[in-house]
């Protein structure tokens, strides 16, 4: 829900944490068919995709998309205080680690058609898989060897990563930054530290 408190357009009314979690839940359709929600998150907290096992079909939203890999969200946790009012939370939530591992158990389902939130229905499901997993293992790859050089920051590293990207894309790829910072501290193979007022990043190993 658009926020009515504010006047810009790109401010959202926070969702409360504890309303992100959905039960596995299904639906009986015509003909036999069930329509089974599942749990996908990465892109948003609360991110769901629907499949039907029946036909293979998987409405896959934002999380495989036919022209672009999806990159992860930046997010906040909010929860209600005692007045019901919500409350941002100071520590982001990391993305990247859950969508990875969203798309990891939908590619098990071994769907045979995709209907995306965006673009047209794929009908060759593997080549979506396929595609994300290599995009983000060079990128990791590219993070690994730039903090191998020099601990940095996630805008340095982002800078040095797309030295000719416009600033208007810049943040995109600092969101992206931070999800593979994510996934390198979920392996214990990160830390973190303040220097000049800045967070900075080196590997542990």
């Amino acid at each position: 829900m658009r926020s009515p408190r504010s006047g810009s357009p790109l401010r959202w009314e926070p969702c409360p944490a504890a309303s992100l979690s959905t039960p596995a839940v299904s639906y009986d359709l015509a003909d036999g068919r069930t329509l089974e929600v599942i749990d996908a998150p990465g892109h948003t907290p609360g991110n769901l995709v629907a499949f039907i096992p029946q036909t293979g079909e998987l409405f896959s939203g934002d999380t495989i998309l036919p022209t672009t890999v999806p990159t992860p969200g930046m997010h906040y946790p909010t929860a209600i205080a005692t007045d019901g009012n919500s409350v941002e939370s100071p520590e982001r939530w990391p993305s990247l680690p859950p969508f990875v591992d969203s798309v990891a158990h939908i590619r098990t389902l071994a769907p045979r058609r995709i209907l995306p939130g965006h673009g047209e229905p794929v009908e060759q499901p593997e080549t979506l898989f396929t595609r994300f997993e290599t995009h983000h293992a060079r990128r990791a790859k590219r993070i690994r060897r730039l903090l191998e050089e020099q601990p940095d920051s996630a805008f340095g590293i982002a800078r040095r990563q797309f030295p000719r990207l416009p600033p208007r894309r810049l943040a995109q790829a600092i969101t992206e930054t931070l999800g593979h910072l994510d996934l390198l501290a979920r392996e214990g193979a990160l830390e973190s530290f303040e220097e000049d007022g800045q967070i900075r990043h080196r590997l542990t190993s």
